[in-house]
């Protein structure tokens, strides 16, 4: 007899095993609730302390990063200017970068890992860690072909 068709009372078999299933991980389910609003108290107040201390270390990095010396890049439509930015070697810092035009453009670098894809109209930034004294170079994955971009550390 295949057990597909075989019946027990007026339901086959393969849905009465199916609906044994569901109804196991319902009351599991249910089981795990009730289980987690029984801790709810107890673990809000150390899931408020964490998110706090999260907060003010947000604001603590914010301040550092706004300290650190800032340079603007600007992207128009596959042009980049300045083509060559002087940055502090072994000092942190920041780019802003501003896309006036009106397409897409990124900013890559393989060199520096890093890359941020702007899209028209926009605004954005990338903070960089402390470099060593060289050249480094970036592009507009964007918009092949272009005069290729340099960061110098000094």
């Amino acid at each position: 007899m295949d057990i597909g068709l075989m019946n027990i009372g007026n339901r086959p078999r393969k849905a009465f095993v199916l609906t044994s299933v569901a109804r196991s991980i319902r009351e599991a389910s249910a089981k795990q609730r009730s289980e987690d609003l029984a801790l709810a108290p107890r673990a809000r107040v150390p899931r408020l302390l964490l998110f706090a201390l999260l907060g003010a270390c947000g604001f603590v990095a914010a301040a550092a990063h706004a300290d650190a010396p800032t340079f603007t890049i600007e992207f128009h439509d596959g042009k980049i200017s300045p083509l060559r930015t002087e940055v502090p070697a072994k000092q942190q810092f920041r780019i802003e970068f501003d896309n006036t035009g009106s397409t897409a453009a990124e900013f890559e670098s393989h060199e520096l890992h890093k890359e941020k894809v702007l899209p028209p109209k926009s605004r954005s930034f990338l903070v960089f860690q402390p470099l060593d004294p060289g050249e480094y170079g970036f592009f507009d994955d964007f918009h092949p072909g272009r005069p290729k971009p340099v960061l110098v550390a000094k």
